[in-house]
């Protein structure tokens, strides 16, 4: 896309408008030169000469052309020229649902990460002090004489890491 040479173009039709042969040199090269573009010509208006290809501008959204204009100084007729960018639109689109793709695996693993974390830190040892209380609230004794027994394995097992 060369938006620059939009309304470069449009100069170059409008001054050569009234010389018939150099004004359909001028046209032919001005179509050529879009044909093979990302954003080929869909309507060229020069003072009363008005040329259209492709479909109709009625059936295009607003982002999908562009429209150009010179106006000449000395006569202040206006040349207009729409340029269809449907195919950017089309890449940007496709761009877009990309990004969302990635945005989504990017959020959806975080999420399980942080849930792993989450169950690992905070809920396991909640759940384990809980199923303790509840130990303890049906035999005590015995839950004493579980919690000495699992408190010297950890110091065995402490004495073996250590070493």
């Amino acid at each position: 896309m060369r938006p620059y040479a939009y309304p470069l173009g449009l100069k170059v039709l409008t001054a050569s408008y009234y010389d018939t042969v150099a004004f359909e040199t001028t046209f032919d090269a001005y179509i050529e030169s879009f044909e093979d573009d990302y954003a080929p010509v869909l309507q060229v208006i020069v003072n009363e000469f008005v040329f259209n290809q492709g479909d109709p501008l009625n059936d295009l959204r607003p982002e999908e052309k562009q429209v150009s204009y010179y106006i000449d100084p000395v006569t202040d007729y206006a040349s207009i020229a729409v340029h269809d960018l449907r195919k950017f639109t089309k890449t940007a689109a496709i761009l877009s649902i990309v990004t969302t793709l990635a945005i989504c695996i990017v959020l959806a693993t975080g999420s399980l990460l942080l849930s792993k974390v989450t169950q690992d830190l905070v809920l396991s040892p909640i759940e384990d002090m809980m199923s303790k209380v509840k130990e303890i609230t049906r035999n005590p004794i015995q839950a004493a004489q579980q919690a000495e027994e699992d408190a010297v394995k950890q110091e065995d097992e402490q004495r073996k890491l250590a070493k």
